[in-house]
């Protein structure tokens, strides 16, 4: 099992993803645990030290000789003595968390009465899972020394100790590091969940109500073209694309409409920045969705919308093999610096998948040195976009630009016969 330790140089607070952390540095020999932060995994907990240099700094700590401290889980979950209390470690984005949710239904109907299950992540992601009854208790991540010895007497920290979260969906993997054979499960029963109070919020259903009867709309259809990170941006011309073929549909884009589509009769804006209910409820209400690989096609997922997904660094093969109602775009493309997919999520995280360059550069990082097959070298900015993109000079990955028109169109129509509607014969594309 891999755990990180972090602890403060002064005293002061840290505040992450919604949550205020009040620290003071530790002292020797007498350690208050109080002030040590613990991670599952070492990339978040390597961030958390860049962003906050100087004030926050890892810490190479034993916990495991401190009395109480958990155990690793390293028996079946239907073992488990009743009153013991599990803690799983599990931050990430809010597409990983939904992907986590199949697990932990799993993990629920397996244990013994009166096992409890407590769920360590970003205190803005707990929305996810109210009301669906497979928590017992949260606790906020890093989570405190203190809190993960008093409360709990297994952990799991979901690190990927037999090498396959590259290689198999990540509802798979989730399983897998519960002790669960994904194998025995059936596909149907790893469909993911999301609460359902975060798909009620009043003012968007109204604005896409409206949006809905302009005009002689055939369907509604959310148009995500943005991630977490920018290396997953998708260009504009998608969406000029499908708003040009299908002038029956009403396209809706969260916040601004790019400037290429500002003319457009069946383009419209809609403000979903108040919070995640205003951006599920957007995925809920509309007919469809249109998106690069971020959250938001996890979210259509667990509600049931149909989407068309545009694929580029990483492979839709270890995201969405139990979304039926996916549409899967894969790019296609060999550049000077990598293939796709190239197996980078984020712009500071390893490539796990392919080396960049002829160099084979597996760690990026500002001022690493890359070459090109050609044989130029170029030093990385992650603020210019991926290595291919600052080649380029694009403000998009390449990859995520290269898909054929007709490829776009095929699987738009692919989606929009999904829909369940009266009218759905009424949904062809406008010539």
């Amino acid at each position: 099992m891999t755990l990180t330790y972090l602890a403060s140089t002064t005293d002061g607070h840290l505040f992450y993803h919604g949550h205020s952390y009040s620290l003071s540095p530790i002292t020797y020999p007498n350690v208050n645990i109080h002030n040590i932060l613990v991670m599952g995994g070492t990339s978040l907990a390597r961030s958390i030290c860049m962003e906050n240099k100087g004030f926050i700094t890892g810490l190479d700590f034993d916990a495991t000789r401190i009395p109480g401290f958990p155990k690793p889980l390293d028996m079946d979950v239907s073992s488990i003595p009743p009153g013991n209390r599990l803690m799983l470690l599990r931050a990430g984005g809010i597409g990983d968390l939904i992907m986590l949710t199949p697990a932990l239904k799993h993990l629920r109907s397996r244990c013994r009465s009166g096992v409890k299950i407590m769920l360590s992540t970003f205190e803005d992601r707990k929305a996810l899972f109210e009301d669906l009854g497979l928590v017992d208790m949260f606790y906020p991540h890093p989570i405190r020394l203190s809190d993960l010895v008093d409360s709990a007497d297994f952990y799991v920290d979901f690190s990927d100790k037999r090498g396959i979260f590259n290689h198999v969906d990540m509802i798979d993997f989730h399983l897998d590091c519960l002790g669960m054979d994904p194998s025995g499960i059936p596909w149907d029963q790893k469909i993911p969940a999301i609460s359902s109070g975060l798909s009620r919020n009043h003012v968007i259903r109204e604005e896409i109500k409206k949006i809905s009867g302009h005009g002689h709309s055939q369907a509604t259809v959310l148009y995500s073209p943005g991630a977490s990170d920018r290396i997953r941006y998708l260009p504009d011309d998608i969406l000029k694309l499908l708003a040009s073929n299908f002038k029956g549909i009403n396209f809706v884009v969260p916040g601004k409409i790019p400037m290429s589509c500002e003319h457009m009769e069946n383009v419209f804006s809609l403000d979903t920045s108040s919070g995640l209910d205003a951006f599920v409820t957007a995925i809920a209400t509309t007919d469809a969705l249109v998106s690069t690989d971020s959250s938001a096609y996890h979210i259509a997922a667990a509600l049931g919308t149909p989407s068309l997904v545009f694929f580029g660094p990483i492979s839709s093969s270890i995201r969405t093999r139990y979304y039926p109602n996916v549409v899967a775009l894969e790019a296609c493309y060999f550049g000077e610096t990598c293939a796709s997919p190239c197996g980078i999520s984020a712009l500071t995280e390893t490539p796990p998948v392919i080396p960049i360059g002829a160099n084979r550069v597996r760690i990026l990082e500002k001022g690493t040195t890359i070459t090109t097959h050609s044989g130029k070298s170029f030093i990385f900015d992650p603020s210019r976009g991926c290595p291919e993109a600052q080649l380029k000079g694009s403000d998009i990955s390449p990859c995520l630009k290269s898909f054929n028109p007709k490829d776009i169109i095929q699987g738009f129509e692919k989606v929009l016969s999904m829909i369940a509607s009266p009218t759905q014969e009424e949904m062809t594309r406008s010539l």
